[in-house]
């Protein structure tokens, strides 16, 4: 869906579409080969999770998905993340590990990319370093367009009184559930923007708002949230809205009407428009 002005030139590539490129590729290979494709060879193979092409186009990020040998079957799945010049073959090894959604540096320096639940970022040619040091796990991430700051969204816990806090780190921490409860409500998420040079974190005010994920618009001034109204499934999946809000934080306000599951919003060029891709009605199993 786009809400606004056409948004052009994003510089990525769409998992689902490399899927079916990659299985198209995989079909042909088989059936140029004389061998038949094996169950072992379909639980060997490397999956392509993203493809992100740098801002100057020199470079392309990709996220490979590490297959486990039967001995590790029951261990976390690695991703391995490779960087790529657009001119060349040679892809470079940047990181191992329980990786996601990379991102590159508005100068095309820098791929950014969360590990182990914080933001870390590498140049094509160095050695990765992490940005943040949050206390919880960062769910996703948005580099500010002068590449100094980074806005990000994780659970909020909110500070309780050292008596409290005692309690819970000696494992008194249980949950009273009335009868009628059937859901756990978790932690919030919150915004936070971090200097990536001196590592200094600030927290966004945006209300009492569960917030699901954060882009950056173009002019620096604007954070584009997917928000929930509280950190259920349901409402995450079946109810998220788009909203917006001053990078210096304020009261969010609605973007657009939507109706149903949201995912991957984004501005265009010109900071104009967003484009996303959603449900046209409420019960879609997209």
């Amino acid at each position: 869906m786009l809400a606004g002005a056409p948004a052009r030139n994003f510089k990525s590539i769409s998992p689902p579409f490399m899927a079916r490129y990659i299985t198209l590729t995989l079909m042909a290979a088989a059936a140029a080969s004389s061998r038949t494709l094996t169950i072992e060879d379909i639980l060997s193979l490397r999956r392509l999770q993203a493809v992100q092409i740098s801002p100057d186009g020199s470079n392309v990020a990709y996220l490979v998905e590490e297959p486990n040998d039967e001995l590790h079957s029951k261990e976390p799945i690695l991703s391995t993340l490779w960087v790529v010049p657009a001119a060349q073959t040679a892809s470079r090894l940047i990181a191992k590990g329980l990786i996601r959604t990379p991102e590159w540096a508005p100068d095309s320096k820098s791929v950014g990319y969360i590990m182990d639940g914080q933001i870390y970022a590498a140049s094509a040619g160095g050695q990765p370093r992490a940005i943040t040091h949050h206390q919880t796990a960062i769910g996703s991430f948005s580099w500010a367009p002068d590449g100094r700051r980074v806005a990000f969204a994780a659970t909020y816990v909110e500070p309780k009184p050292p008596a409290v806090q005692r309690r819970i780190d000696l494992g008194y921490d249980a949950l009273d559930l009335e009868v009628s409860d059937t859901v756990v409500t978790r932690n919030p998420s919150r915004v936070w923007i971090v200097d990536v040079t001196t590592g200094r974190t600030e927290m966004v005010e945006t209300g009492s708002r569960h917030i699901l994920g954060v882009r950056w618009s173009p002019d620096g001034s604007t954070l584009l949230l997917t928000t929930a109204s509280r950190p259920v499934n349901d409402e995450e999946w079946l109810r998220p809205r788009l909203e917006t809000v001053s990078a210096a934080g304020g009261e969010p306000r609605i973007y657009c009407a939507t109706l149903g599951k949201i995912t991957t919003p984004e501005w265009s060029p010109d900071g104009r428009s967003i484009a996303f891709l959603g449900s046209i009605v409420a019960d879609s199993a997209f």
